[in-house]
């Protein structure tokens, strides 16, 4: 998993990308995908980023769409942070 500080990693756009990167990472070692995310909380700290949310999550995700919720907050563990995504997965188990 990656935790970048690059230039722009103060934009959403940015910040969204390495939140799916890093899903994709996890989902990768375990032998799963975004087809295998069965629900995604996501927490946003500006209403005004939510389409460009969700064109970084339709291109992350290559357009699978899962069951969300997304919370507005007044922010998150870190002050720079815009973006923070829950998700879960499910493997299926083959007999």
């Amino acid at each position: 998993m990656q935790r970048s500080r690059s230039p722009g990693d103060d934009h959403l756009e940015a910040q969204t990308r390495l939140v799916y990167a890093n899903m994709k990472a996890v989902l990768d070692e375990a032998d799963m995908g975004f087809a295998d995310v069965v629900k995604t909380t996501i927490f946003l700290v500006d209403p005004k980023d939510r389409a460009a949310f969700s064109a970084v999550r339709a291109e992350a995700t290559g357009g699978i769409k899962t069951a969300s919720t997304l919370v507005y907050v007044a922010g998150l563990v870190l002050p720079d942070l815009l973006v923070e995504v829950e998700a879960v997965a499910v493997k299926a188990v083959t007999a």
